[in-house]
């Protein structure tokens, strides 16, 4: 993130605690849209997701917004269409995905790590100002949420919803020494309709 963008982050936050509405989008400058191939060449979906997470943010048919912080996921081809594959527990971002069958992901590069800390282990279901309470603030990407201090962003329409279970896994261990007692995750294939760069 350049230091004119994350400045001007800072004096929103500050904003905020001086009565601004949380979670809302920033007067900042505007995320520019770049090409599927730019952002594939700029995203590097196995490092660095596995180091500097992600966030999956969606708006459900209410109009409520909420995010979750994920490690799991990856982008490709499938179809005939380029994809991104993200892994979802039980979380209230999921009821929202499953409601619109939209989300965005947005990439860190490295910063944030405590902002998403708070971002995943806090539930939108009972706080729903918890992307505020997280330091973090949104960004326009056409109509679709997303994290404004992350790198870049992609807009994604959900192709395939399949929900895992034991049965599921060619490698036992996974489900015993990943998913133990949680619950299962939502494996949802979907198509990037746009890509962002955020900063």
């Amino acid at each position: 993130m350049n230091q004119t963008r994350r400045n001007l982050l800072r004096l929103a936050g500050l904003a905020m605690a001086a009565g601004a509405m949380p979670g809302r989008a920033l007067a900042v400058p505007a995320p520019r849209k770049v090409s599927i191939e730019e952002f594939a060449r700029s995203v590097d979906p196995v490092d660095g997701l596995a180091r500097n997470w992600s966030a999956v943010t969606a708006r459900g048919k209410s109009g409520e917004v909420n995010a979750m912080t994920a490690g799991w996921g990856g982008l490709g081809n499938a179809w005939k269409k380029p994809v991104c594959t993200v892994y979802i527990g039980p979380h209230y971002t999921r009821k929202l995905i499953d409601e619109t069958g939209r989300f965005a992901v947005t990439y860190f590069e490295g910063a944030c790590r405590q902002e998403l800390t708070y971002l995943g282990t806090h539930t939108g279901a009972e706080e729903k100002d918890k992307i505020a309470k997280a330091g973090l603030h949104l960004a326009d990407l056409g109509g679709h949420p997303a994290i404004a201090e992350g790198g870049f962003a992609c807009v994604c329409r959900v192709l395939l919803r399949h929900e895992l279970s034991a049965k599921d896994f060619v490698d036992a261990s996974i489900p015993r020494d990943i998913y133990g007692s949680r619950g299962w995750s939502v494996l949802y294939c979907a198509e990037i309709e746009s890509a962002w760069k955020l900063s």
